[in-house]
């Protein structure tokens, strides 16, 4: 598939994530880009990745939201659970470069979003954000920040590790 942008393949993995158990709402898409970039995606730049993606069959429309096909699912899977999302994304782009799509993926029409539609996803995900509720796609804190070495506590009778001197000298030394 060319060319590929990097926003591709961002939105494919923020579109795996919101449609894990069932296709994915325009607001949801929206919600798991911003997840995933750390950044609120711009209307022209997502319909045209949704129009690209669906153009090469790797996105459809599904029930009242949308889906990954299996040919994205592929594209998308195959790493480990703890990879960090700039490799995840650098993964999916070097898979999205050597896609090609198969004659019968090319059948479905492309998606076209309109401004409109992604203006509103775009507002209402903002107001939630905004709003005292938490979003279902909130990334977990890092834990190595959270992670650090416990203090051991001092007992009465034990001392401290490190603390205790060997009377033994080497010979020579």
């Amino acid at each position: 598939m060319q060319p590929v942008r990097e926003f591709d393949a961002i939105l494919l993995l923020a579109l795996a994530v919101a449609s894990k158990r069932r296709p994915a709402a325009l607001v949801e898409l929206v919600a798991a880009t911003d997840m995933l970039d750390g950044d609120m995606p711009t209307s022209f730049k997502m319909s045209d990745a949704v129009f690209r993606l669906s153009k090469h069959g790797l996105i459809t429309e599904a029930e009242d939201g949308y889906a990954l096909t299996p040919a994205a699912e592929a594209i998308v899977t195959g790493q480990r659970r703890k990879t960090e999302t700039a490799a995840r994304v650098l993964y999916v782009n070097e898979r999205l470069a050597a896609y090609e799509p198969a004659a019968d993926a090319l059948t479905s029409g492309p998606i076209a979003l309109t401004t409109e539609q992604l203006g509103a996803a775009i507002l209402a995900h903002r107001a939630f954000k905004n709003s005292t509720g938490k979003s279902w796609a909130m990334l977990k804190a890092n834990t190595d920040e959270i992670n650090y070495q416990r203090k051991k506590k001092w007992r009465p009778g034990i001392k401290p590790a490190g603390t205790n001197k060997s009377k033994s000298k080497i010979a020579g030394k």
